[in-house]
């Protein structure tokens, strides 16, 4: 059984939206943004990768969005090299 972050959207689901389709984008906006304000946040005080690695500023999402392929560590330093 997958679960919400490994979900598979079907072709009538991208097609037609709908309420399940905008809760996933809304989910994700917030996940994108907040991670993003929280690993610039820490990068502009001078912290080094390493130590925004270190401070854990997915905790938050890690559970349900630091499973797959992308781990927290690999997603911070994606984020924080784009920064």
């Amino acid at each position: 059984m997958r679960d919400r972050a490994e979900r598979i959207i079907s072709r009538r689901e991208l097609l037609h939206g709908g309420a399940p389709i905008k809760a996933l984008i809304d989910t994700h906006w917030h996940f994108d943004h907040a991670d993003r304000d929280r690993v610039h946040k820490l990068k502009s005080g001078g912290k080094t990768l390493d130590e925004v690695v270190a401070a854990n500023p997915t905790a938050e999402f890690d559970a349900t969005w630091g499973k797959g392929f992308m781990n927290a560590k690999n997603f911070l330093g994606l984020v924080y090299n784009t920064l």
